[in-house]
């Protein structure tokens, strides 16, 4: 039954047409530490792969599950933007992965880190 209700998602208004845009100049991945389907919640595919943290061995922010990434997708970290919801998991991950990453903010909610200097400070724990 939770699986069942995991893969129940109510997308965001703007996501679909969002998706779809993306999608047809560049190549998508989902990479998440959760374990919903992408074919079930209707999504698959947008997405050319989809890395989860049972996939990868390790879950975000550790940097095996965006090296995971990198390998099924065949590029350089430089050639990737992340974007995610987390400034922990999703940024800091991706950065020290050596990825561009993008925090997707909906609440407007204060970035944990007071400047780039803190954010350094962060990758280089």
């Amino acid at each position: 039954m939770f699986y069942a209700e995991r893969n129940r998602v109510k997308l965001y208004d703007e996501v679909e047409d969002s998706l779809e845009r993306l999608s047809k100049r560049y190549r998508l991945f989902a990479l998440s530490n959760g374990n919903a389907d992408l074919k079930r919640c209707g999504i698959a595919h947008w997405f050319e792969g989809h890395i989860t943290a049972i996939s990868a061995g390790a879950a975000k922010p550790d940097v095996r599950i965006f090296t995971r990434l990198l390998d099924e997708a065949g590029v350089e970290a430089a050639q990737v933007l992340h974007i995610g919801d987390d400034p922990h998991l999703d940024v800091v991950g991706a950065a020290r992965a050596g990825m561009q990453a993008v925090w997707l903010n909906r609440d407007a909610k204060p970035w944990a880190c007071a400047s780039g200097a803190a954010l350094a400070h962060h990758l280089d724990a």
